[in-house]
């Protein structure tokens, strides 16, 4: 994470780095699809209406005979109840909600260009993904009516836009680093600091070295260091992107334009899938050893909270860590 603007000085406001970092680590564990609402619909069919008899053996039966659940079908009940609620919430959530009522996402790159912080988040050692948060006039720090008028201006279109590219809005890139790019962040600027024992760190020497940090992506996102230490920006298309087959720059970064928000992958929000897969099987599995719906949902449902509650203070521990950020200022 760093700051594209600097004070007369050379050091870097420290409010809109500590409010973006907080708004990020609030964003990673983040989902699109609510286990809590899903769970409780899912509970909710399979009690109250009769689409628990489904699962009988002879479910045609006499109300005074009550047939023996079959196994396999209690598990086929609950998937054609499960999946069809989870493609329904997470429709709803990209279709409406997203729209009309808050985009978690797009507010996320907007914030970063009203604060002037682009994002760099590394998922692998050459590989991760850029957010581009450049304001377009330079500076951030002035008072509500101006930043008002600013967004009036961005709105009528009389301004530059707030893309990486001349002429384009586009935020969001996937990228792909030489080894000499990320040993030079890592062995010579991270390095001056003990990240695995941050708090004990100089507060001194862990300043310079974010301002060193922040100083070095500064020249190479101007492309400052030539072509030893430069970046090109490239197009891709769906399916070379989902199935990797982007041609790599050998000597330069290459930026891809990230048209599906594939920095989601980064955070909870990109493994919804994952998660639901999870929770599903933990749902048929309780249920197949104990034929006991609310006991499965009851284990789906605390398996999938303390999953989260181990990703929120992973995540922040990580973000404390690449970030320079102590856990004091994470709120």
């Amino acid at each position: 994470m760093h700051s594209l603007q600097k004070k007369r000085d050379g050091s870097v406001g420290a409010w809109r780095r500590l409010f973006i970092a907080n708004e990020w680590n609030e964003l990673q564990c983040v989902q699109p699809i609510s286990m809590d609402a899903l769970i409780s619909i899912v509970v909710f069919i399979l009690y109250v209406s009769d689409v628990d008899k489904l699962a009988k053996q002879n479910p045609h039966v006499s109300d005074e005979y009550d047939g023996e659940d079959s196994k396999i079908l209690r598990v086929a009940v609950i998937t054609i109840i499960y999946f069809p609620i989870g493609i329904g919430i997470w429709l709803g959530r990209t279709l409406f909600y997203n729209r009309f009522v808050a985009d978690k996402l797009g507010s996320f790159e907007d914030l970063c260009s009203l604060a002037n912080i682009s994002i760099l988040i590394l998922t692998h050692k050459c590989h991760g993904y850029y957010i581009h948060g450049k304001n377009v006039y330079g500076y951030a720090d002035v008072s509500m009516s101006i930043m008002q008028r600013r967004l009036n201006r961005e709105e009528e279109g009389t301004v530059a836009t707030r893309g990486l590219l001349p002429e384009s809005d586009h935020q969001a890139f996937e990228i792909n680093v030489p080894p000499k790019v990320f040993e030079k962040w890592n062995d010579s600027l991270l390095n001056k600091v003990d990240r695995r024992n941050f708090s004990s760190s100089d507060a001194d020497s862990t300043a310079k070295a974010y301002e060193d940090l922040n100083r070095f992506f500064n020249r190479f996102m101007s492309h400052s260091f030539g072509e030893d230490l430069d970046f090109v920006v490239k197009e891709t298309s769906f399916w070379a992107n989902k199935l990797g087959l982007e041609a790599h720059h050998p000597k330069r970064a290459t930026f891809y334009k990230d048209n599906y928000r594939g920095y989601t992958l980064s955070i909870l929000w990109g493994h919804q899938v994952s998660l639901l897969l999870c929770a599903y099987s933990i749902f048929i599995l309780v249920d197949w050893f104990h034929a006991n719906w609310i006991a499965g949902a009851i284990c789906a449902w605390a398996c999938h909270k303390a999953f989260e509650t181990a990703a929120d203070y992973l995540s922040a521990k990580n973000l404390e860590r690449k970030a320079l950020i102590g856990q004091a200022f994470l709120l």
